[in-house]
């Protein structure tokens, strides 16, 4: 509940405007799909690999936190890339004066 708003935002951000909608189409129902499959491959893998699961479950967290981290770089300079491309362009040169006086 808390992260969707984020989400969406972090998908505005980084897909193409023309394609925002199929991104979120394609994102948002993995949430109820996880919640289906998470349970039977959780204890398929559970049985199959006794304590190791939980090893396993541990390092790919570990691994997608350094991937998050790792990419991170490179999507701030994306959104940033694509603020400047949509920004409406302001010549700051033309912009009227505003002269503050301290006279009274």
């Amino acid at each position: 509940m808390l992260a969707a708003p984020p989400n969406a935002q972090i998908f505005a951000d980084l897909s193409p405007p023309e394609l925002r909608g199929r991104y979120q189409s394609v994102f948002y129902p993995m949430f109820p799909a996880a919640g289906f499959v998470a349970p039977a491959a959780g204890g398929w893998s559970l049985q199959q690999l006794g304590n190791w699961h939980w090893a396993l479950c541990g390092l790919a967290s570990i691994l997608v936190a350094a991937g998050h981290l790792l990419a991170s770089p490179a999507r701030e300079r994306h959104t940033a890339a694509r603020d400047r491309r949509n920004r409406p362009d302001h010549d700051r040169h033309n912009l009227p004066k505003v002269v503050v006086s301290n006279r009274t």
